[in-house]
């Protein structure tokens, strides 16, 4: 239903599907966008305070007058065409829809190539998703955008410095957690075993709270993180001594 044009990070509808029936088929396309505008404007938003912060702090106003705040709401209604640009970037990159890599790009022609779009529908966002996911992980320096922010320096290079941080906290937490019965992965190994714990009310890649296990699978890129957090920490409990020493 959708396909790349020639013009980076825009997409256009095919409307494989001509007339009412096409119409209906795409429905929930036209919700998904919808979220994808309330979301996007809201980062958007989120960003160009930040920046009018930055710049405000910058001038050495006071934070606690009157006359900081007048100034940050007029940065960020005046945004110079650098800043908007920067803004949008962050917004696209925060609901999955920023425009995909050489990597990404050459995945996404070989299935075109092929006519492999009804075994691989999307690329893009389940590109972006594993993309984030590795930016709040210690393997965000195989990430180009990570590396560029890195390089540019100032709040670029902080933010991308926080995000590891704060992921791989998430991480230890989240792996400590599982070692004590509250975050699930995969499950056991053996298939018996696995069939005992889903008999008791345990389900896999959820966390549980009272006695209610609740699915992070869908907290995208996060959820991927904590899964893979949680099977680490289900693979250790499986080591022997020697093995977990190694």
């Amino acid at each position: 239903l959708i396909s790349e044009t020639a013009e980076p990070g825009k997409a256009e509808h095919r409307h494989a599907i001509e007339g009412r029936a096409g119409y209906f088929v795409r429905t929930p396309f036209r919700f998904l966008s919808a979220g994808d505008a309330l979301f996007r404007e809201m980062n958007a938003w989120g960003e160009r305070y930040a920046l009018a912060t930055r710049e405000a702090s910058g001038e050495g106003l006071n934070p606690a007058t009157r006359e900081f705040r007048e100034r940050v709401a007029e940065i960020a209604h005046n945004l110079t065409p650098e800043q908007e640009k920067s803004v949008a970037d962050l917004a696209q990159r925060l609901v999955f829809n920023a425009p995909l890599g050489e990597k990404g790009r050459a995945v996404n022609n070989f299935v075109k190539t092929w006519h492999l779009e009804w075994a691989v529908p999307f690329i893009s966002t389940p590109g972006n998703v594993f993309k984030e996911m590795a930016r709040i992980s210690p393997m965000a320096p195989i990430v180009g955008e990570w590396r560029a922010d890195i390089a540019k320096g100032g709040a670029s290079a902080q933010r991308a410095m926080a995000e590891v941080a704060v992921g791989t906290a998430l991480s230890a937490t989240m792996f400590a957690w599982a070692l004590n019965g509250n975050v699930s992965g995969n499950g056991d190994p053996d298939p018996n075993k696995r069939r005992s714990q889903l008999a008791s009310g345990w389900q896999p890649y959820s966390i549980k709270i009272g006695d209610t296990w609740y699915s992070y699978q869908r907290l995208q890129p996060v959820g991927t993180l904590i899964g893979m957090a949680a099977d680490m920490a289900e693979a250790w409990q499986h080591l022997t001594p020697d093995e977990s020493d190694r």
